[in-house]
């Protein structure tokens, strides 16, 4: 297992059923992780065309409660820090 996978499944097993992101290295494995991985635990993820539709559907997700607070905005940066 590589960090990559690490973090997938970690935010996983940490509750996490939604996750939004578009292709970026070194992102891009992590995503391509959830996106195969998260159905199987009742969740789904979105891919979006860029930046923009990443972080409002990430805002739009946060409203609707649990479970969509974990994401990330860009490569290496949470926004909860």
């Amino acid at each position: 297992m590589n960090g990559n996978e690490a973090l997938g499944y970690g935010l996983i097993a940490a509750g996490v059923r939604f996750g939004a992101g578009y292709p970026i290295t070194p992102w891009t494995d992590v995503m391509e992780l959830l996106r195969r991985e998260l159905p199987k635990y009742g969740g789904s993820f979105i891919q979006c065309e860029d930046e923009i539709a990443f972080h409002l559907d990430g805002r739009g997700r946060e409203l609707c409660g649990p479970g969509g607070r974990h994401r990330l905005q860009w490569p290496g940066h949470f926004p909860e820090e």
